[in-house]
Parts: structure tokens; C-alpha cells; sequence
């Protein structure tokens, strides 16, 4: 009796260890391949970079944030500091800094040393410069905002120190019509467009002459960013032109 006993657990053991020894043996699904990331394509254009120590460097533009501006060259990328450009033209599309010979750069330093009026003008072209170049570049607006409020004070600085009246009034505009980007950009709905029905877009729409689109029934309702921040650049632009200008620049 003893013996059946024995043997019946002996059996029953076996039987286990088979069953575990199948479960263990049964492979596993593979995991799915992950999808391969999708790389958004970077248009490069041509453009020149000018250094503040005059020197030029082209290649092919590739990003540009608040701080640094990339670009493509035979040799491989480079990485600029903002604070180092003077400006940067896109190819097909004009310089908004005007040449000058090395002589009247050497006037224009000697007079600034005589006038601290042109000094705090030039201090107030050279921040509003970040602005344009950020324009130029179409920066996108959560870092053109931050520039905007980057530059204002160094302008409020140098606008404290600026007496003569044509330079202030060019410089305040340029600054004016700059902070109007910045108020376009805020200013975008969730569909990515401003309503003119805001106060913000009816006071863009109507300073800067900004076509509006237009609904179902041909009636406008709003404005592109875009096509905003296209009209509202290039006044200030003129402005900056004129203050350049006004330096001997």
C-alpha cells in the first residue's frame, strides 16, 4: 500500500516538472520595432553672415534661436553667437545696413567719442539690430518674444541717454512697431490666427494696414501671423533705416 503511495507522488511530481518545463519553453512575442522618428526637413538658404569685426561668412542659413545662429559650410557647421553678427542677408534679398569706407568709420568713432548722444544712439541701433535679424530670420515668437524683453532694457538704457530729439523719435518707433510682433504673436488664437474682433487685432489690422482673411460669407474675421508679422517688420525696418541714417551709418 505504502508502495502505490510512493509511486502515485512520484508520478504526480513528474507530471509538474513537465508542465513547468513547457511553460518556461514557450517563447516569448518579440516587442513591435519602435517607429522610426520623422525628421523635419531644414530649408537651407544662402546667406552672409557679418561679423560685428567686419569679417563675412557665407553658407547655408540653418537655425537660429536667441543666442546662437547656425549655418552650413564646405568644412561643416558653425555656430555663431548673436551677440557677435552685425547682420545677415539672405541671397536675392538687400543688406538693411548700409556700407561705409574705413574712413568714415573712423569719423563716425571719433565723433562718438566727442558726442555721448551718437554713443547711446549707436548703443540703442545695435540692440535694436537683434530685432531685425530675428525678423530677417522669421524667429520663432516664443524666442522673439524673449529677445523682445532681452532688448528693452538695454534700449530704456540707452534711450535715458539719447537727447537728440530725431534719434530718440526714430529709435522709440522702431521699438514700437518691434513690440507690435511681439503683442501679434501673443495675440494668436488656438487655430493659429488673430481675430480682429480683439483689441489687439483691430489695432494691428488698422495701424499697419494688414489684410485681414475672410469667412464664408466674404466677411474679415481675422489675420494671418504671417502675413501680421510681414507688415508690422517692415515698418519697423523704416524706422531703424532712418535711425541708421541719423547716425551716419
Amino acid at each position: 500500500m505504502n508502495q502505490i503511495k510512493y509511486t502515485l507522488i512520484i508520478t504526480l511530481t513528474l507530471v509538474f516538472l513537465c508542465g513547468v518545463a513547457r511553460g518556461q519553453g514557450k517563447q516569448r512575442p518579440k516587442p513591435k520595432p519602435r517607429p522610426a522618428s520623422t525628421v523635419t526637413a531644414v530649408t537651407k538658404r544662402p546667406v552672409t553672415v557679418t561679423f560685428k569685426n567686419g569679417d563675412p561668412v557665407s553658407g547655408l542659413f540653418l537655425h537660429a534661436d536667441a543666442d546662437t545662429l547656425q549655418i552650413e559650410l564646405k568644412s561643416g557647421r558653425l555656430s555663431i553667437k548673436m551677440r557677435e553678427v552685425y547682420s545677415l542677408v539672405f541671397a536675392g534679398e538687400e543688406e538693411t545696413s548700409s556700407t561705409t569706407t574705413i574712413e568714415e568709420v573712423v569719423k563716425n568713432l571719433e565723433t562718438a567719442e566727442s558726442d555721448p548722444n551718437l554713443a547711446a544712439g549707436r548703443k540703442a541701433y545695435n540692440a535694436l539690430r537683434k530685432l531685425a535679424d530675428a525678423a530677417q530670420i522669421k524667429l520663432p515668437c516664443a524666442q522673439y518674444s524673449y529677445l523682445l524683453v532681452e532688448t528693452r532694457s538695454v534700449l530704456e538704457e540707452a534711450f535715458a541717454e539719447i537727447t537728440d530729439g530725431s534719434l530718440k523719435t526714430y529709435a522709440e518707433l522702431s521699438l514700437e512697431a518691434y513690440t507690435d510682433a511681439g503683442k501679434a504673436c501673443g495675440a494668436v488664437d488656438g487655430k493659429g490666427v488673430i481675430p480682429i474682433n480683439t483689441d489687439t487685432g483691430e489695432y494691428l489690422m488698422d495701424k499697419y494696414k494688414i489684410k485681414p482673411g475672410v469667412n464664408a460669407f466674404g466677411l474679415p474675421v481675422h489675420l494671418k501671423i504671417d502675413d501680421a508679422l510681414k507688415q508690422i517688420w517692415a515698418a519697423a525696418a523704416i524706422h531703424l533705416k532712418n535711425l541708421s541714417l541719423s547716425l551716419g551709418q
